[in-house]
């Protein structure tokens, strides 16, 4: 079945739209990963409560990490549907977030 320029235009439209909000998330929970970074770092692993800061900075770095991959996702769909948009900025933000999850399992974030 062949779309309407119509359809197609509201298609593109409302990919804009959740392309926008989730880079946006993106973002704001990168900041809240950075705000909360030193919960494991050199002081807040000799903590009494040390694998409740773990376990915290890993949930939000994880949910983080995920709305970063989302973000990316709809980016490229957005590339595919002829969209100029810049893809860098997304593939930085989930490389750095990677390169944590890396640092945070090979205890380079104590150090």
């Amino acid at each position: 079945m062949a779309k309407t320029p119509e359809e197609a235009s509201l298609k593109r439209a409302k990919l804009n739209r959740l392309s926008t909000v989730l880079t946006a998330t993106a973002g704001v929970s990168f900041y809240f990963v950075c705000m909360i970074l030193p919960l494991v770092g050199p002081s807040g692993a000799v903590a009494p409560h040390a694998k409740a800061n773990f376990a915290a900075f890993l949930t939000l770095l994880v949910f983080s990490l995920v709305l970063g991959g989302l973000a990316l996702w709809s980016r490229i769909q957005q590339r595919r549907e002829g969209t100029a948009v810049r893809l860098w900025p997304m593939v930085a933000l989930v490389l750095v977030e990677m390169g944590l999850l890396v640092a945070l399992f090979a205890g380079a974030l104590r150090a």
